[in-house]
């Protein structure tokens, strides 16, 4: 793959920190499949690097890479197996089509999961006047539920 790159790169119009970008992930996957010639990458290689950025140590310390870096690595292989196939007709299809990113890799960074409501809160929230009845004129006073349309909502 890395012998493609220079002509992979003259039909692209990329950046210097793009081109970078694509070189390290051209040769994080030369390292970690081998030294396979371009014809005989499969899907179950490429889906392979995948799960290697995911328990890739990240930078700063993590103990994984992030979501971004994965996303990204692995996009741009695909790019260079989608080039491939299409515009240089060495490949019949590309094997990096249909390899996503693992979904144990898809996390949150930061506050945990938003946990949904407990059954209390929610009585507490629908319990209030606004939703068991108000009169006409005075805001959230309990009664009949008589007011005009605009005086309901869905929070």
């Amino acid at each position: 793959m890395s012998r493609l790159a220079p002509d992979y790169y003259a039909d692209r119009a990329l950046g210097e920190s793009s081109r970078t970008s694509h070189d390290q992930a051209i040769r994080d996957f030369e390292a970690m499949a081998g030294a396979k010639g371009i014809g005989s990458i499969t899907p179950a290689d490429v889906a392979r690097y995948a799960d290697w950025l995911r328990q890739r140590p990240g930078r700063g310390g993590r103990e994984s890479a992030s979501v971004a870096t994965i996303t990204k690595s692995l996009g741009h292989i695909r790019a260079v197996l989608k080039w491939a196939a299409e515009s240089k007709g060495i490949l019949d299809a590309s094997p990096g089509a249909r390899v996503r990113p693992p979904r144990e890799a898809r996390i949150t960074r930061g506050s945990p999961k938003r946990l949904p409501f407990e059954t209390h809160t929610l009585a507490q929230i629908f319990g209030s006047p606004l939703y068991t009845g108000c009169q006409r004129g005075r805001h959230a006073e309990p009664g009949p539920c008589i007011a005009p349309a605009d005086r309901r909502y869905f929070f």
